[in-house]
């Protein structure tokens, strides 16, 4: 049986992202008989409690860490040096008897310097998740979940392009996409955390007599560490029936295959709603979002809204006014949206690549 290790973290200054993807990725692989352990560090926010179907070795709380010339874009998420963490890692890992075949590094704070050292003291082969390429990697495989296909540099072995690499939850293979053609009911999701509450932004504006009037419902998502709960819950039940709320929902395909337009987020929520066909009004909350986001808008797949700012309710009114006035714009989305991911669920093979 071959052993994974896979080193994603969340909490509120990172998110859910990393976390939810690999949780994926690590059921498919024991599906497939690969013995999957996590390694995070323990942010405040962490999502560990969507982990508990897998063996969890926890790193130390994060240390104060000032960002340092020459440091990677986002070295200030990890809570110590990149040496450091490999340090603990590796202790931690020989500590609970576990020798790794496979190391999946989902990170932006971790590069060459840290898959350097785990594979040359434990033996192991590592694959890299990184959409960013802003930093150096010594890696036997690579994916890049965006569109943008760039050429492979020194020490990144082989390099997957392309989102339909990251499989999406297993509820996604049973949906099926629908064109949309007429604007009543809508799906808000800003990601598992939103410590700026766009969520709650975005619900005040919908709970507008004008929206009311016009839409049948509002589907909203937050993931257990979404830190503005009780505000949010006092609004959907204030407006019981028309705004519903899910905390850590286990049908978000179900929900957006209800829904007919997504507003929400970048990341890799934005290829479950291509998968869904569901058109979206998309804002970037993180840097790391800008170019899938200016991607998808492109391809005439979303309509991106760009950075959150204070115009954020005149943007969400004049742009939902006008897909209500121009319901035919929906439908052309919807079917755009549709053709970014046909497929996907045909395309992992280095899952199995790997566990040979």
């Amino acid at each position: 049986m071959k052993k994974v290790v896979i080193r994603a973290d969340s909490g509120r200054h990172i998110g859910s992202g990393h976390i939810m993807r690999c949780l994926t990725i690590a059921k498919l692989l024991k599906k497939l008989g690969a013995e999957v352990t996590f390694c995070c560090r323990n942010h405040i926010g962490h999502q560990s409690d969507v982990l508990r179907a897998f063996p969890l070795v926890m790193l130390p709380e994060p240390e104060e860490y000032t960002q340092e010339h020459g440091d990677y874009p986002h070295s200030h998420w990890l809570g110590c040096t990149e040496e450091k963490d490999a340090e603990q890692t590796i202790r931690e890992l020989t500590q609970a008897g576990i020798k790794p075949d496979w190391v999946i590094v989902d990170h932006f704070s971790l590069g060459a310097i840290w898959e350097q050292k785990l594979t040359s003291e434990t033996h192991a082969h590592a694959l890299v998740i990184d959409g960013l390429r802003d930093r150096p990697h010594e890696c036997q495989l690579l994916i890049d979940p965006t569109l943008n296909k760039r050429s492979a540099t020194p020490g990144e072995g082989q390099v997957l392009f392309g989102p339909w690499h990251i499989p999406l939850r297993e509820e996604f293979t049973e949906i099926n996409p629908k064109r949309r053609t007429e604007l009543n009911k809508v799906f808000v999701c800003f990601g598992g955390v939103d410590k700026d509450d766009i969520t709650g932004q975005v619900c005040d504006v919908l709970t507008q007599p004008s929206f009311r009037n016009k839409l049948e419902k509002v589907d909203v998502v937050v993931g257990s560490s979404y830190p503005h709960i009780e505000r949010l819950s006092a609004l959907c039940q204030q407006y019981s029936g028309y705004l519903n709320l899910e905390v850590q929902s286990t049908r978000i395909s179900k929900l957006m295959a209800d829904a007919d337009l997504a507003i929400g987020a970048g990341g890799g929520i934005s290829w479950e709603r291509c998968a869904a066909a569901l058109p979206a009004l998309c804002w970037t909350i993180a840097d790391n979002q800008t170019v899938p986001n200016e991607q998808l808008a492109s391809l005439n797949a979303i309509i991106h809204l760009g950075k959150v700012s204070e115009n954020l309710t005149h943007e969400l009114e004049s742009k939902m006014a006008l897909l209500f006035a121009q319901p035919e714009m929906l439908s052309a989305m919807s079917a755009s949206a549709k053709k970014v991911m046909l497929g996907w669920d045909k395309k992992n093979t280095w899952m199995t690549q790997i566990l040979n």
